[in-house]
């Protein structure tokens, strides 16, 4: 997905079953209602891995574009298929 500076990518307490690779851009991770940075992240981070493990089927941050965002998406089914066809490496998820 391509997002622009200041949009969503994703938000707390949403539904997620999708990982994101940030490919190219910076993100801040935010959370609670006053939305306080806890971080920012840079090209080749990964976020929303606790919705794909199913850890957690709600957002835990809100990740927000700091600039031009050029993301790869896992979403949960195809990984789950990737399990499948590997499950000797299944064993490590």
């Amino acid at each position: 997905g391509v997002f622009s500076a200041g949009e969503n990518i994703m938000t707390e307490g949403d539904h997620g079953h999708t990982l994101y690779f940030l490919n190219r851009g910076s993100v801040d991770v935010l959370v609670g209602p006053t939305q306080e940075r806890l971080a920012t992240l840079g090209s080749g981070s990964v976020f929303g891995e606790l919705s794909l493990l199913g850890v957690s089927t709600k957002r835990t941050a809100t990740i927000r574009a700091r600039d031009f965002c050029d993301c790869r998406v896992i979403h949960h089914r195809a990984f789950a298929l990737l399990l499948r066809a590997f499950p000797k490496e299944r064993a490590s998820f």
